[in-house]
């Protein structure tokens, strides 16, 4: 019953730009455990509560991508552990062998 009642609220409450009733807020580790919930579906799409499709990987990449700063950090709260949940959260999200238009990201120094 948790997994079904987590996975209620995932759907409830899906929002790749910021972490429900909170912002920013703790948004790293929010991202990091939709990802990795979304990921157990085994689908690269999933309906939300509203009927809305989401190509979910797609938009948690993009939006990620938006929030990185120049010198390759993620910063909400701190820097360190906010880029952490954020790579956790492309790896674990990351579909193997599924191609993704403008993946890169800054890494300082190249």
């Amino acid at each position: 019953m948790p997994v079904r009642a987590a996975f209620k609220w995932v759907m409830d409450n899906l929002s790749f730009d910021s972490n429900p009733g909170l912002g920013y807020k703790e948004v790293g580790p929010y991202y990091y455990f939709m990802s990795k919930s979304l990921k157990s579906l085994g689908n690269f799409t999933v309906l939300d509560s509203h009927g809305v499709q989401h190509r979910w990987f797609n938009e948690l990449f993009s939006k990620l991508k938006s929030l990185q700063s120049q010198d390759g950090f993620w910063r909400f709260e701190s820097p360190i552990s906010d880029t952490a949940f954020a790579l956790l959260a492309l790896e674990e999200g990351y579909p193997r062998g599924y191609p993704i238009p403008g993946l890169e990201f800054r890494i300082k120094g190249r």
